[in-house]
């Protein structure tokens, strides 16, 4: 009996052993699921803040062009709408867009400091990289291409390029905030931008038209001090409270060397090289997104009055899909992006464990 007895406590220890692995193996999927979940939940949240602020920007934009052809001429809401603006989304384009792609793919629940560094480091570099493209292009705005017969011209081209790189200082924390999928930081940064440049174009329409181009630069840079000053803020807020998920203080958001290398060489070469390729896939896309204002702007086909009159029927023809695309695009495109990398992450774990079975 007492040998019947150890043998089926044996049995039974034994069968618990082989279980337990099996257990193991199990949880591992179930938190990548509940990661995975919570990334969605994140993402869907983010939607829902991007589609509301997609429908006000929309319409404040409608409310100020109406109100720009009733106070100013066709000829000035063609200048800003399309030259100035084709100017300010290029410098952007060219100096943020490959980085924000590339690193979109780091885990956010990355513990290592040097990581983060070598990150915050890469994005500085869109600051001299978009001050170099603003110089290129103000000089090919100013002398190369048709100029309007507009006071404060110039004037308006350095303050557009100004407002650029005013942003492009943003560009660290808004990348950190996106991997840690706090979207909604983004979305009230562009809704109060946004705001503030609507208010004082409106405001400034309406009881001093004689400015002009005055009214566009003054409110294109306090949308750019407003953009960056509010991501900011929100960054030494939750520092403050010691509730941010990476950085400790607000000089973690500053570029810093490593060891005897400079900032500027102290970035993540990986992601650097990721960059590079989205840099090059994503000149075909910005030609095809602007390519028609491109051509009005290179080639001159159309005066700057009918510049202004296509522009305002562009932007209400195109209020239900941007409504309705634009935010799954920007939203999602973040969600997938971490959600490939966890699984990356699950199939080398995966890896490592069949090959310690092996």
């Amino acid at each position: 009996m007492t040998v019947k007895t150890r043998s089926r406590s044996t049995n039974s220890q034994s069968a618990a052993a082989a279980v337990s692995p099996a257990e193991a193996d199990s949880a591992a999927p179930s938190s990548s699921v509940h990661a995975a979940q919570e990334s969605l939940q994140s993402a869907a949240i983010g939607a829902s803040y991007n589609v509301l602020l997609q429908i006000s920007f929309r319409l404040a934009t409608f409310v100020t062009n109406a109100v720009i052809l009733r106070f100013a001429t066709k000829e000035l809401l063609g200048v800003v709408n399309v030259r100035l603006m084709l100017l300010y989304t290029t410098i952007i384009f060219l100096a943020r867009e490959a980085f924000i792609k590339a690193c979109l793919s780091t885990r956010r629940d990355t513990r290592s400091q040097a990581l983060w560094q070598g990150l915050v480091n890469l994005c500085w570099i869109a600051v001299p990289l978009g001050l170099t493209w603003a110089l290129v292009l103000a000089s090919a705005w100013i002398q190369v291409f048709e100029r309007p017969e507009m006071a404060y011209y110039d004037l308006a081209v350095g303050c557009y390029c100004l407002s650029a790189v005013l942003e492009l200082l943003s560009l660290p924390v808004l990348v950190v905030e996106m991997i840690q999928l706090r979207v909604e930081k983004k979305a009230i940064a562009e809704g109060l931008a946004m705001g503030v440049k609507c208010s004082v174009t409106l405001v400034l329409m309406i009881w001093r038209p004689e400015l002009g181009l005055l009214t566009a630069c003054l409110a294109q840079l306090l949308h750019a001090i407003v953009y960056s000053g509010y991501l900011y803020i929100s960054v030494w807020r939750d520092v403050h409270r010691q509730q941010h998920p990476v950085f400790k203080s607000l000089k973690d958001t500053l570029p810093h060397g490593v060891g005897s290398l400079p900032w500027y060489r102290a970035v993540n070469e990986e992601l650097a090289n990721v960059a590079w390729s989205f840099f090059k896939h994503g000149i075909l896309k910005q030609l095809l997104t602007e390519g028609e204002r491109y051509l009005m702007t290179i080639f001159g086909l159309l005066s700057f009055s009918q510049q202004g009159v296509y522009d305002a029927i562009h932007n209400l023809g195109s209020l239900v899909a941007r409504f309705l695309f634009h935010p799954i695009e920007e939203n999602y495109y973040t969600f997938f992006a971490a959600l490939l990398e966890r699984h990356d992450g699950d199939d080398d774990d995966n890896d490592d464990k069949d090959d310690k079975d092996d």
